[in-house]
């Protein structure tokens, strides 16, 4: 949406002057009607791009829960779209709900409209919407986004807090062996070449050991993250590799049992979602296989 720098009057005279985001001048005029202000003059000076990229998941959820309460409450789609611009915190809030304002504004029905913002709206929420705006259910049909949303967000984070302490105590475990292998067994090198004994096999595989560490330092921090990079890259060009790597984690001891679980409560959740919104379950299965995030 462009920015506009404007004046206005008050009813009692007085001249006001500010800058605010508008679709174009009949919008800025209504946007200072319910400040009660009424518009001199107003000039563009700057110009934002109308289609947003991304949103944070907390933004999106917020902004569908906003959505599905006026909705609810009978407020005309228009209506409830103007008031969540004026009202929005963030430019991204105010440029979504203006894109989307706009859009059917011009004729587009609400599932269209959001479906001109792929990077903020997968094609599973896409279809809900259309769905529900055809079988006349869309405050019922936000909600269960919402909860599913909501639901999804909870459990990831959940999971992040059973995976927290064991990544904590890797890399603890791992910054003393780095810590041993670097200072204290070279240090020791030199006591042990003093007592004059034969140094067994495996305290000179010890010392071995630490002098790689000591002499390739660099390569031990650097290439294993340049690595998991090269590979994470690979896996998004090749389909086929990306599969192994999955099939990898499935296999992984502890981990492996969790993202499965993970991975079958949102399908069933997902899948559910959409057969109870009207959505044939032929259809659901193939949004399920196309599905990887629902924000």
């Amino acid at each position: 949406m462009p920015l506009y720098e404007y004046r206005a009057a008050h009813d009692d005279g007085r001249i006001a002057k500010g800058r605010i985001d508008a679709l174009h001048e009949t919008d800025l005029e209504a946007q200072l009607k319910r400040l009660d202000l009424a518009l001199l003059s107003a000039k563009t000076i700057a110009k934002h791009a109308n289609a947003v990229k991304s949103m944070p998941r907390r933004d999106v959820l917020g902004f569908l829960f906003q959505l599905e309460m006026l909705v609810r409450a009978g407020v005309p789609i228009l209506d409830s779209l103007a008031d969540m611009r004026d009202a929005s915190d963030t430019p991204a809030g105010r440029q979504l709900s203006g894109g989307l304002f706009e859009k059917i504004e011009a004729g587009a029905t609400l599932g269209e409209a959001v479906g001109a913002f792929p990077g903020v709206f997968t094609e599973t929420v896409i279809n809900l919407i259309r769905s529900g705006e055809v079988t006349g259910q869309l405050p019922d049909v936000l909600k269960e986004i919402v909860r599913s949303l909501k639901w999804q967000d909870e459990m990831e984070s959940q999971t992040k807090k059973l995976l927290a302490y064991p990544a904590f105590v890797m890399v603890v475990i791992g910054g003393v062996v780095f810590f041993l292998m670097i200072y204290l067994v070279p240090q020791l090198i030199g006591f042990l070449s003093n007592l004059g004994q034969e140094i067994p096999l495996q305290t000179r595989l010890l010392i071995g050991l630490s002098g790689l560490f000591v002499n390739y330092w660099w390569a031990i921090l650097t290439v294993p993250p340049l690595l998991v990079f090269g590979v994470l890259s690979l896996s998004a060009a090749y389909p086929a590799l990306r599969y192994k790597l999955h099939e990898m984690q499935l296999a992984i001891p502890v981990i492996g049992p969790v993202l499965k679980k993970l991975t079958l409560a949102r399908f069933a959740d997902t899948l559910g979602l959409m057969y109870r919104t009207g959505i044939p379950l032929t259809d659901g299965l193939v949004y399920c296989e196309k599905y990887r995030r629902m924000w």
